[in-house]
């Protein structure tokens, strides 16, 4: 018998509650990765080498799956 768990509350909105899109595009298709972060993130990487590798990303869209790095400049100067 499977018992019931209670569902955990979504997480907290940022202080001002706005998410940043990354300014960074898919090289294969030209879509934007469907990741938004936090003002403190932007922050947090700011003394980072612009071109510092910080994550990759797998396209989502259909039938292209290319994966690219995000470096800083994609947090950096997202909006």
């Amino acid at each position: 018998m499977m018992t019931s768990q209670p569902v955990p509350p979504p997480p907290e909105e940022p202080a001002n509650g706005r998410l940043l899109r990354l300014s960074a595009s898919c090289p294969r298709c030209g879509s934007r990765p469907a990741v938004r972060v936090a003002p403190g993130v932007v922050q947090a990487l700011a003394a980072h080498a612009p071109d510092a590798r910080l994550a990759t990303y797998q396209c989502q869209r259909r039938r292209c799956g290319a994966i690219f790095d995000l470096v800083a400049r994609a947090f950096q100067q997202a909006s």
